[in-house]
C-alpha cells in the first residue's frame, strides 16, 4: 500500500475509532450510570422540554460526556499514528 493511502486510510480508522469510542462511553453513560436521564431524554420532544432537561443533567452526567470525548480523541489519535507509523512518518 502507497504510503500517502495508507496516511489516509489511518485518519479514516483513526475517526472510526474515535466515535466508536465515543459512542460506546455515552452509551454507557445513558443506560446503566444514568438510566432516568435516558428516559427523560427520550420524552422531551420540544425545545423548552430539552430546555428544562439540560438544566437538571447531574454534573456526573456532563462530566462522563467530556471523559467520553477526551478517551475517543486518544484512542483515534493512537490508532492514526500507530498506522502512520508503519507507513515511516514518525
Amino acid at each position: 500500500m502507497r504510503s500517502a493511502l495508507k496516511n489516509v486510510v489511518s485518519v479514516i480508522l483513526g475517526f472510526i475509532v474515535a466515535s466508536v469510542v465515543m459512542m460506546l462511553v455515552e452509551m454507557l453513560n445513558g443506560h446503566v450510570l444514568y438510566p432516568e436521564l435516558s428516559k427523560a431524554a427520550r420524552i422531551a420532544t420540544n425545545p423548552e422540554a430539552v430546555r428544562a432537561l439540560m438544566a437538571s443533567v447531574p454534573t456526573g452526567a456532563m462530566v462522563v460526556v467530556l471523559v467520553g470525548w477526551l478517551l475517543g480523541g486518544v484512542a483515534g489519535g493512537w490508532v492514526t499514528g500507530r498506522i502512520a507509523a508503519a507507513a515511516g512518518l514518525r
